[in-house]
């Protein structure tokens, strides 16, 4: 999603931008093959630039796509991978020069949540449901969105804890079609009447913006909830989110709950019920939107298109 971002803000610099993903990528995530722009494989070839983003990805492929001809970016999430790119992009905050000059030497560091890619469509809605979360009202909406695969499974879990609040009066679970954990969350929903389940939503930024508080992992998502100010339970679903999350507690712009393997209903519960407060969630919205200001992609854009000339 955070590649779609950016390929959307190239495509709006005048770029040519296609995504070179494989069959599995497009199954996980639909929006892909929805987003009018060209989907290729994801073989190495000759272009101006290529940005790689994936866990998988080695030094041995930034050097492939190099030898065919291209310059390359990536993304990263923590310190620790050596890299042989011309630029390198990790949006957590708290990151500095010095933590890349042995893993990424000579690139371009594009670093801290200033360089945070959430779709044009976050920076759409900000100034107005800044405003609302400024003055909130009662918790009543919720948006539970925890991945497209749902790693962890934090989001039954979620509902089970949701489930003890009457006065909440509407649940957007959103989650990928092809999450292994979706027969139980299908029947979570069928039991509460509240939840509405969202399968590979393309409207992420209007449910953000209804909601009054979120429920969700240290991944991605994370930024798209501070571009819009929304007051989040989080857990970490994997390794590399550890920083995020610690960033977030520092802010206080979310509510960490600790790992996702660990987690009880009974936690969650409890940190729904201390973000129940009016004005803790206004002090929490305001955190998070002075983490992520919604325009990261459009930084990065610019900058790949700089870079390719």
């Amino acid at each position: 999603m955070r590649c779609l971002a950016v390929a959307q803000a190239l495509a709006d610099l005048g770029c040519e931008t296609a995504l070179a993903v494989d069959e599995a990528a497009i199954a996980a995530a639909p929006r892909l093959a929805a987003a009018g722009i060209a989907l290729i494989g994801p073989e190495p070839r000759a272009c101006a630039l290529a940005l790689l983003d994936g866990y998988g990805f080695t030094i041995e492929d930034e050097q492939a796509w190099t030898a065919a001809g291209a310059k390359v970016a990536v993304f990263e999430d923590a310190p620790g991978r050596l890299h042989a790119c011309d630029l390198l992009i990790d949006p957590a905050p708290g990151r500095r020069v010095k933590d890349y000059e042995t893993f990424a030497p000579g690139a371009r560091l594009l670093l801290g949540p200033g360089y945070a890619p959430v779709a044009r469509a976050f920076a759409d809605l900000r100034a107005g449901v800044l405003a609302r979360r400024a003055r909130p009202g009662p918790l009543r909406r919720v948006l539970v969105s925890t991945g497209l695969t749902d790693a962890g499974e934090i989001a039954a879990k979620a509902l089970a804890a949701l489930g003890t609040f009457a006065a909440i009066e509407a649940i957007d679970l959103a989650v990928g079609a092809a999450a292994p954990s979706l027969p139980a969350l299908r029947a979570a929903a069928e039991a509460d009447r509240r939840v509405r389940l969202h399968l590979d939503a393309v409207d992420m930024a209007r449910l953000t913006a209804e909601a009054d508080l979120g429920v969700g992992a240290a991944g991605v998502s994370t930024w798209e909830r501070c571009a819009l100010g929304l007051p989040g339970v989080v857990a970490i679903a994997a390794a590399n989110q550890t920083d995020n999350a610690a960033a977030l507690t520092a802010a206080g712009a979310a509510l960490v709950v600790g790992e996702a393997g660990r987690l009880t209903m009974e936690a969650l519960a409890g940190s729904i019920a201390a973000l129940e407060p009016a004005q803790v969630r206004a002090d929490m919205s305001g955190a998070a939107a002075a983490l992520v200001d919604a325009l990261g992609a459009e930084r990065i854009g610019r900058a790949l298109a700089e870079m390719a000339g």
